[in-house]
């Protein structure tokens, strides 16, 4: 048994447990500290197989046997941690090691095993490494990253999750520069001037961005930063903020957007059309219900005569009516109808084939410039039809002292198409008729061939293919109709 006062005062010293095991007698020896672990009588004696059997964790006893008797036969060291049953049940996390260079010194005739108490320390990892797992699965599940910017030392950080999400490497270093470039054009000065508040003024941040990878993929992106501040002097010393990518997100926002104001335009096309059907027709049949009334109360035959041929005029203005509201109707069931690939040049030309004699007739000029667009996708007879409705409109309004110029072009604007046709007219004063110029029956001139229907139309066959159709007028000086396909 070991006597040694000075390997008991430094195990109390340095607050380690040790067990040891005569090299000549084969006698054992443990610490009181072990007895004060087991909970067992300081009186009972066992031995270092018999502690492993009845006091070790089952998944360390193998490698823990295995390891002592490597180190007892063979002087093989070791450093290895096990888990101890305390007589509740719990487990209790010791670190033991073999210490030859400690036992020459002390006890040269003896093994020595030093236990130490790492308990506490295992517990704060194994709730580190719990919480560091359920953040790194958090952020991969919601795609979100970390970033930390030091002003006090100059050093920009970003976790894992951040490069994942901007796609670069652990070889990139991270700078306030470099950070700023992964925003995309238009939104840099937006990112540098939240930056700044935050940094000289202490303005947190939420912002939604568009970001380019390092691979080029561009997204869309959440920004949350808010101030680090130095706790005695309370001055801003770095930012502190989360990344999350919403590309998927902003994707089906978009899409959900997009289809309620699809429902909402329709809604509202819908509501017009059965308020001018019942506007429409309750006037022509208020006028039958009256000239019936009236030839039922007379009976000169000459004003019967006169009577019967309002009759007439009311029919066949009822018929038209009828005829536009059908054409109107009709858009709204061919949007089903196939799409394919179509030329505004060869439009045009279909166009100009069915007008020829009204342009020959009124020497009106029409240029065309289809150079930067001629192709998109549309239903071939609906752009025949807003083309032939331009036209003719600008023709019919064309200004008294001038022959009739019209000019077509097309062009890219952002992801639009746009078409404008030009004309230089009689105009429209848009004070007074710029809420009604699409309206049906609606008209701005004393044309006795205006009927107020073709720019109805022609809107409706616009926005049921959700583009739009917007109008630029100069009373005197001529008419823009803008068309975003």
């Amino acid at each position: 048994m070991v006597k040694d006062l000075t390997l008991s005062g430094l195990s109390k010293a340095l607050g380690f447990y040790y067990w040891t095991k005569n090299k000549i007698s084969g006698e054992e020896f443990w610490s009181g500290e072990i007895y004060d672990i087991i909970r067992e009588d300081p009186s009972s004696s066992f031995s270092i197989h018999e502690f492993t059997i009845s006091f070790v964790h089952e998944n360390d006893q193998h490698p823990f046997i295995e390891a002592i008797e490597n180190y007892m036969e063979y002087q093989s060291p070791f450093e290895m941690e096990i888990r101890v049953r305390k007589k509740n049940g719990n487990y209790y996390w010791l670190q033991c090691k073999s210490a030859d260079k400690i036992n020459d010194t002390l006890c040269p005739k003896e093994h020595l095993i030093v236990f130490v108490d790492i308990n506490a320390q295992k517990k704060y990892k194994m709730r580190y490494d719990e919480n560091k797992f359920f953040y790194q699965e958090s952020a991969e599940m919601t795609r979100t990253g970390g970033w930390f910017i030091d002003f006090e030392h100059k050093k920009t950080y970003w976790d894992r999750g951040t490069r994942k999400i901007l796609e670069i490497g652990k070889d990139v270093k991270p700078t306030i520069k470099n950070g700023i470039s992964f925003f995309a054009k238009g939104y840099r000065f937006k990112a540098m001037k939240h930056f700044l508040d935050c940094s000289l003024n202490g303005f947190p941040f939420h912002i939604e961005v568009k970001l380019n990878t390092s691979r080029g993929r561009t997204f869309w992106a959440i920004i949350i930063g808010r101030p680090i501040y130095q706790p005695s002097t309370r001055k801003i010393i770095g930012i502190r903020g989360v990344i999350q990518d919403i590309y998927e997100l902003k994707i089906k926002e978009i899409s959900i957007q997009k289809s309620m104001d699809i429902i909402a335009s329709q809604n509202s096309r819908l509501y017009n059309f059965a308020h001018i059907v019942s506007h429409n027709l309750r006037s022509h049949s208020s006028n039958l219900e009256l000239v019936s009334e009236l030839f039922k109360g007379t009976n000169d035959p000459a004003e019967k005569d006169e009577l019967f041929n309002t009759v007439t005029e009311i029919s066949y203005s009822l018929n038209k009516t009828i005829e536009h509201l059908n054409e109107v109707a009709a858009i709204h069931t061919r949007i089903n109808k196939k799409m394919e690939r179509v030329q505004l040049s060869k439009t045009l030309q279909l166009v100009m084939a069915s007008i020829k004699q009204i342009v020959m007739q009124e020497k009106a000029i029409i240029e065309s410039d289809f150079s930067e667009v001629d192709e998109l996708t549309y239903i071939p007879a609906y752009l025949e039809s807003i083309m032939l409705n331009l036209i003719t409109n600008a023709i019919k309004y064309k200004h008294p002292d001038r022959i009739p110029h019209i000019k077509i072009r097309s062009y890219r604007k952002g992801e639009k198409i746009r078409m404008e046709v030009s004309d230089n007219g009689i105009g429209i004063d848009l004070e007074t008729f710029g809420s009604k110029i699409f309206g049906m029956y609606k008209t701005f001139h004393q044309a006795d061939n205006a009927v107020g229907i073709g720019l109805f139309l022609t809107k409706n066959q616009i926005e049921s293919l959700n583009g739009s159709i917007d109008v630029q007028s100069e009373v005197g000086t001529g008419t823009t109709f803008i068309i975003n396909f």
